[in-house]
């Protein structure tokens, strides 16, 4: 297991996609910092690029690091999504336009 664990992270620190398993679904990921990475999100998924992308969080400490907006409400340890505004550090094609 951590053999494909170093495998996904270096294609991600290369700017390589992954697939990995979510609670409902496959997910297809990539650095959310790397706008060449994203772009190939949104060329994979055949995605117009005005509407946004999802950004998965491990932790209160790595949402921190995106938003300075967070309720104590939103910390939660079940999979939640939450819309955040103002959002730094990610790189701008991954939001949408509203």
């Amino acid at each position: 297991m951590q053999t494909k664990i170093n495998k996904a992270l270096a294609t991600l620190q290369t700017g390589g996609t992954i697939l990995y398993p979510t609670d409902t679904i496959w997910g297809i990921g990539c650095d959310a910092t790397n706008p060449n990475a994203i772009a190939k999100i949104y060329k994979i998924k055949k995605r117009i690029e005005s509407k946004a992308l999802i950004s998965l969080v491990c932790n209160k400490m790595q949402l921190q690091n995106i938003t300075n907006s967070i309720p104590d409400f939103d910390i939660t340890t079940k999979p939640t999504t939450i819309i955040y505004p103002n959002i730094t550090g990610l790189d701008t094609s991954l939001l949408g336009v509203d």
